[in-house]
């Protein structure tokens, strides 16, 4: 709901607000919310000014409020609007958070783990989480705490059948849980390698892909290496069901100030007082991280003829076992506790 900021004119004079570029006429009334936006009107000095001098009443669409409450109208309104839309829902979700790199040239390995120095970006939007810099050409920083998907992708070229493995590590060499591969690769049937996997990032670092083979010598990766990491949070997805409602209401100590702000519904809400002006509140409205699973086996599995259940042994994670959940004595089955697009 948008309130009116209204204001009346006291005088009969006309009286310039050199800063919004306008004059309102002697005893003249103008509803400033139909010409300004609200964070226009929450930057003119001289309206703030001439409400505090009593050469203006503001007026909220309803009642004429006196000096105090009508400045503390202005920046109340102006404030709370820039923070909420016409509906009052929140500002609008960020783009999620993509990196994608590739390496475009032939790259020789040995028996060694070598990391592979990728020499293309192709999509970096948000280098506040995510980065791959050119200068460095193997780590991709991880910048911020929270979950990732990771999809990795290589071609080997290689002179003799032999096992080729892959994996990626972190800063403090620990491999990603889900990032490891081992193939046979025939020399005269090239197979691309790679996984796609959640990775949690428990705190700020870099990751490297990385590769070796069986062979000494002679062994490639070709055109095109790559890799691609998105962060799983901050995703919009469709509006849930509101909450119980939370009335916000205005005052000035015990006085009623504004109270008609409508009612906002939100969830493990965090309403704190500014520390520089008592007379506004922050509302933090919390978010829900994105429901992440990932398990593996880590054990041979032999295949037989017929269909059957794959037994995983391994979760590595499962943040919110209320919404997704692998049975831990049923390894084979996992559970989808809530509807919705998965």
């Amino acid at each position: 709901m948008v309130t009116q900021i209204i204001i009346k004119n006291q005088t009969s004079n006309d009286i310039e607000l050199e800063d919004l570029g306008i004059t309102i006429g002697g005893n003249e009334t103008i509803d400033l919310t139909e010409i300004f936006a609200k964070d226009e009107i929450l930057t003119s000095d001289d309206l703030k000014t001439y409400v505090g001098n009593g050469t203006f009443i503001v007026n909220d669409g309803t009642t004429d409020l006196d000096v105090t409450h009508g400045l503390m109208h202005v920046r109340f309104e102006t404030e709370y609007e820039d923070l909420m839309d016409d509906e009052g829902s929140g500002t609008p979700v960020s783009d999620l958070s993509v990196l994608q790199i590739r390496l475009t040239n032939d790259y020789n390995f040995n028996e060694n783990f070598t990391s592979i120095p990728f020499d293309t970006s192709d999509i970096q939007n948000n280098t506040t989480v995510l980065e791959w810099v050119n200068g460095d050409p193997t780590k991709i920083q991880i910048k911020e705490e929270g979950y990732y998907r990771i999809s990795y992708g290589v071609y080997p070229n290689v002179g003799t059948d032999q096992d080729i493995y892959t994996r990626i590590i972190d800063n403090n060499a620990n491999v990603l849980p889900g990032s490891e591969v081992d193939e046979l690769q025939d020399e005269d049937n090239y197979e691309s390698m790679g996984a796609n996997f959640i990775y949690h990032a428990t705190s700020s670092g870099w990751i490297e892909v990385q590769v070796k083979s069986t062979a000494t010598s002679g062994t490639r990766i070709i055109p095109e290496a790559f890799i691609n990491i998105n962060k799983l949070n901050a995703v919009k997805g469709d509006p849930g069901q509101p909450g119980s409602g939370s009335t916000i209401n205005v005052s000035d100590n015990t006085s009623p100030l504004y109270s008609n702000v409508g009612t906002i519904d939100f969830i493990n809400g965090v309403v704190v007082q500014d520390s520089s002006d008592p007379s506004i509140v922050h509302v933090t409205i919390g978010g829900k991280e994105t429901a992440c699973l990932q398990a593996r086996i880590t054990s041979d599995f032999t295949l037989p003829t017929n269909f059957t259940d794959v037994y995983f042994d391994t979760t590595d994670i499962e943040n919110q076992p209320s919404i997704l959940l692998h049975n831990a004595s049923i390894k084979d089955r996992f559970q989808i506790k809530q509807t919705g697009l998965y």
